[in-house]
């Protein structure tokens, strides 16, 4: 905890000044003669978003207003600001509109900026908390907080401004989505008082929690000191600004006035990065295990999956896998989880006896970057082949990635026109472009796909990857059989490709059937990840362990479902809150009697009209499922035929970023309809569509 001394004088217009803090761990600055200049931004990438002056820091007066400058750290960066007034509408106290100039009702802003501009006609407001002049009417001192929006209002820049000030600065830097430390205020009173509540106002306004408050209440004389603490939510990337003020209740003394601000900085906990399909483990050729004995019955065997494959050593919360069982003895499941950690209640991909398939799975890393794997009866080669992973909080780089969802839509069908009703042959591949605009598909990086392959005439694999016939990969994303329809949920790196009649690059990928026979392929596209330079996105929070919120054999989550019939789930607490909007879970088909289609989605909308899972008669199907959940976590499944039980296991959550507030008393769920105003910005509204035509290729 960190401490403010505020003592006022009557000379001081109400407005807080700074002393000597009480502790070595207090907040050091001036008890007067604060110049102190604060440029906060969104702060994505490279910019750091909390720019401070730190050296060469001034104010100066100009003809008609102020200038601050100062260099940032090691002088690397340089910042300027000026503000300026009409004749005869000198600064005052209050909040006063900012223009490109001033006139008599607006204050001029011109800024040279760290890490970013400001473009177009300048929109904002200034707050002046104290300002002075010479007989000259040149300023002499000046308190003030500036907020302007740029670009239209996609982005803004918050700025604090103290010259030979009397002023705190009480500005926090925190990670976005949290609360900063408490910092104690402690209040000398300037004259007798009794204060009532401590009153909120500005952007801040509901972001700011008062803690041990001695002040409100409080009889005090001229002298007398009380204290509160103060701590601010950052509720969005860059700054946002308020105002503590404490009031006399006879409203005779002046308002005891603390301008805050807190800046929440971008982290990297949750942004996904993909990599090049790599094998991590093939039991079968001694890839991640020194043996090429099956993992049998009761058995687990760990995998590092840190430092292998593209994934870093560290800074990684979880890997996105695809899981292969080959050839298993018995019908059964495999469970992956954490290294290091109990093993839960939860299966990764199930199997019948002697199917060889794959399912695509996100699965924290525990102890070293290791993940446990556990085979619950017979015997089976195990392969996995990584796709991605998600960050954590010191990952080391920032080409990361967030989530957006998009509506599921069929991208590719090769049983269509389109593709002229024509399947892909053996070592044959496929390669389609997806257009977002101008404004975004240049900045995809990956998309979340759901696979299928229908109608096949011989025994194999499909291939998903970024598109580039010069790295096409040699890892499976699809196993099948003859005759079989199968889909596996897949998270595939995208390429950029050049389209001259859009003017601008479009994001893509591939498919390659390398099997025995042709195959009909059908791509549907659930969301993108979209590199970290647009706001508004998903991030990724990770369960402790896999949790199991649906078995409909044992009524938990629902009962089973039948022909034709919806079922509602509402996830619980323990799983989605406040802010999540998509669960990642793996969901089973549990050996229904007829063939059918399972469909999930979020409830309040309309049903999509592609599928997540298409089991056959007596089957256990497994197939990652990222679908999203209504204003109450809540989410609808729908079963086509005959009479079918479900199973799901729940991996983590895609997380609104920043987190939203969580009003007192609120349903979980509902940061989907908080107004837009909260956030930076509104998520954009994605919708792509096929374009640029359709590709195939032939292996070489």
């Amino acid at each position: 905890m960190r401490k403010l001394v505020i003592a006022l004088s009557t000379a001081a217009l109400g407005v807080g000044t700074l002393v000597a803090p009480l502790s070595a761990d207090a907040a050091v600055v001036p008890a007067a003669n604060l110049t102190a200049y604060t440029v906060d931004t969104q702060g994505q990438g490279s910019s750091p978003g909390d720019w401070a002056a730190t050296t060469n820091t001034t104010g100066y007066s100009v003809q008609n207003g102020l200038a601050m400058q100062g260099w940032g750290p090691n002088s690397s960066t340089y910042s300027r600001t000026f503000l300026t007034f009409a004749d005869g509408h000198p600064f005052a106290a209050g909040t006063v509109p900012l223009a490109d100039s001033p006139d008599a009702d607006h204050v001029g802003y011109s800024s040279t900026l760290p890490y970013t501009s400001c473009a177009g006609p300048v929109q904002g407001s200034l707050t002046i908390h104290a300002v002075t002049f010479d007989d000259q009417a040149a300023v002499t001192s000046f308190a003030g907080s500036s907020y302007v929006t740029c670009d239209g209002g996609v982005s803004y820049v918050a700025q604090e401004y103290r010259w030979a000030s009397s002023v705190p600065l009480l500005r926090k830097v925190v990670a976005a989505g949290t609360w900063s430390p408490v910092e104690t205020v402690t209040v000398t009173a300037p004259e007798a008082a009794t204060y009532g509540p401590l009153a909120l106002d500005g952007d801040a306004k509901g972001l700011v929690k008062i803690t041990a408050n001695t002040c409100t209440g409080a009889t005090v004389t001229v002298g007398a000191t009380c204290s509160f603490g103060v701590s601010l939510y950052a509720q969005r990337l860059g700054g946002v600004q308020g105002v503590v003020s404490l009031k006399d209740s006879n409203a005779v003394a002046k308002d005891i006035v603390v301008p805050v601000t807190v800046v929440g900085k971008e982290t990297k906990e949750g942004g996904y990065v993909g990599v090049a399909p790599a094998r991590l483990l093939d039991t079968r050729k001694k890839v991640g295990v020194g043996t090429t004995t099956p993992l049998g019955a009761a058995k687990t065997l760990t995998l590092q999956v840190t430092g292998r494959g593209g994934v870093p050593s560290a800074g990684v919360r979880a890997a996105v896998i695809n899981l292969t069982t080959v050839s298993p003895t018995k019908a059964g499941y495999l469970t992956a989880y954490p290294y290091g950690l109990g093993r839960p209640t939860a299966s990764s991909i199930n199997f019948s006896k002697g199917w060889t398939g794959a399912n695509l799975i996100t699965v924290p890393v525990g102890a070293g970057g290791k993940v446990s794997i556990y085979n619950n009866a017979g015997s089976t080669h195990v392969v996995a082949d990584v796709m991605g992973y998600y960050t954590a909080f010191n990952y080391a780089q920032t080409n990361y990635s967030s989530y957006f969802d998009d509506a599921p839509y069929r991208a590719v069908d090769t049983r269509s026109d389109d593709w002229e009703r024509t399947p892909l042959y053996p070592d044959e591949y496929l390669w389609q472009a997806l257009d977002y605009g101008p404004d975004y598909s240049g900045r995809i990086t990956a998309f979340a796909i759901n696979l299928t392959v229908t109608k096949p005439t011989g025994n194999g694999y499909l291939g998903a990857w970024n598109g580039d016939d010069n790295t096409i990969p040699t890892t499976s994303s699809l196993n099948f059989t003859k005759g079989r329809t199968v889909p596996n949920m897949q998270v595939v790196p995208a390429s950029q490709v050049y389209i001259s009649s859009l003017g601008y690059s479009l994001p893509r990928f591939g498919v390659v059937n390398r099997s025995t026979g042709t195959a009909h392929v059908i791509v549907d596209v659930v969301g993108v990840y979209i590199d970290n330079g647009v706001t508004g996105g998903l991030r990724f929070k990770a369960l402790p362990t896999p949790t199991r919120i649906i078995d409909t054999r044992k009524a938990l989550g629902t009962t089973a479902i039948g022909a034709g019939v919806t079922k509602t789930v509402v996830a619980p607490p323990s799983v989605a809150g406040y802010n999540t909007l998509v669960l990642v879970a793996n969901t089973t088909a549990v050996q229904p009697p007829l063939a059918t289609v399972l469909t999930l989605w979020g409830n309040g909308h309309a049903r999509p009209s592609v599928s997540n899972l298409n089991p056959y008669a007596g089957q256990l199907v497994s197939n990652m499922t990222m679908s999203t959940v209504g204003a109450d976590n809540d989410f609808n499944i729908h079963n086509l035929y005959g009479t079918t039980n479900l199973v799901q296991d729940v991996a983590g959550t895609l997380e609104y970023y920043p987190a939203f507030l969580e009003p007192v008393g609120a349903k979980t769920g509902k940061a989907a309809l908080a107004p837009t105003a909260t956030r930076l910005a509104t998520t954009p509204q994605l919708t792509g569509k096929p374009a640029g035509g359709a590709h195939r290729g032939t292996l070489g």
